[in-house]
């Protein structure tokens, strides 16, 4: 079907793109599958490795590889084989919309390719205080249980490619407006998109939906109410050690900086 608008979500790990995507799916109008890494990769090159691709699909999506082979062997750029992909969830979940949102943090490292392909992409990129990002334990995740997430230069090298990137269709969202104004940075999103906001979204994103599964993603807080307490977690004693990391890191203190987020009081050396 013709989508009325394309959103490519990027960004930070741990910043909130997943809770972000949950809501957005949950609206009428957008489609927000589980996340693929589609375009974090060339069309070429996904095309070069249809076999495993389809298959890693097919256990996301729980659709037929097959039809996704097609749908990506077939399409000539990369925005028409995820609008043949998100065609293929939407007859899955038994729904039509008419935008789609592809949500993967790593995407941030290809917005400029995508522009140039489709230069009517929206781009919406999560960030969160860097000190969060690097403190964040992941803990029941299968292969990093109780340990860092984040790798400092990884949120060096993502703020870069986040703030690289000039456009009127380019909108930076922090995790801390969307956990303390979930309501009014939602408001502020769809007002971005041109669509209109749902008040339900922010309770119904936690329904259970074929292309929403909470107990897929290693996010055990969006079973909970959205809370402020999910910031400044960075301050307990017991990452002291990252936090004076992170300090002596001198482009990791620029991009703190420079995404307005204030430095902690005391000093690090």
């Amino acid at each position: 079907m013709p989508y009325e608008k394309r959103i490519i979500i990027g960004g930070l790990p741990r910043s909130g793109s997943t809770l972000l995507r949950f809501m957005l799916d949950a609206a009428s109008t957008i489609i927000s599958g589980p996340e693929t890494a589609f375009f974090t990769q060339p069309l070429f090159q996904q095309q070069a490795t249809i076999a495993r691709l389809a298959q890693r699909l097919a256990d996301k999506l729980n659709i037929c590889p097959e039809r996704l082979t097609e749908a990506v062997i077939t399409a000539p750029t990369s925005c028409q084989a995820y609008d043949s992909i998100s065609d293929l969830m939407g007859e899955n979940a038994g729904i039509s919309k008419p935008c789609w949102a592809e949500k993967s943090p790593r995407n941030c490292f290809s917005y400029h390719r995508l522009h140039a392909e489709n230069p009517n992409f929206y781009f919406i990129s999560t960030i969160r205080h860097g000190l969060d990002v690097v403190t964040s334990v992941v803990k029941n995740h299968p292969n990093n249980a109780n340990q860092y997430w984040c790798p400092i230069q990884r949120y060096v090298d993502t703020m870069l490619a986040i703030y690289s990137f000039k456009s009127p269709r380019h909108l930076i969202v922090k995790y801390e407006d969307m956990v303390t104004s979930p309501q009014k940075t939602m408001n502020q999103i769809f007002a971005f998109l041109g669509l209109k906001y749902e008040d339900h979204i922010i309770q119904s994103f936690r329904q259970p939906a074929s292309t929403r599964d909470l107990t897929k993603v290693h996010q055990p807080k969006l079973k909970q109410e959205i809370s402020s307490d999910w910031i400044n977690r960075w301050k307990a004693l017991q990452h002291s050690e990252r936090v004076n990391e992170f300090m002596q890191h001198s482009k990791a203190v620029y991009w703190l900086e420079h995404s307005g987020y204030e430095l902690p009081q005391r000093s690090y050396t």
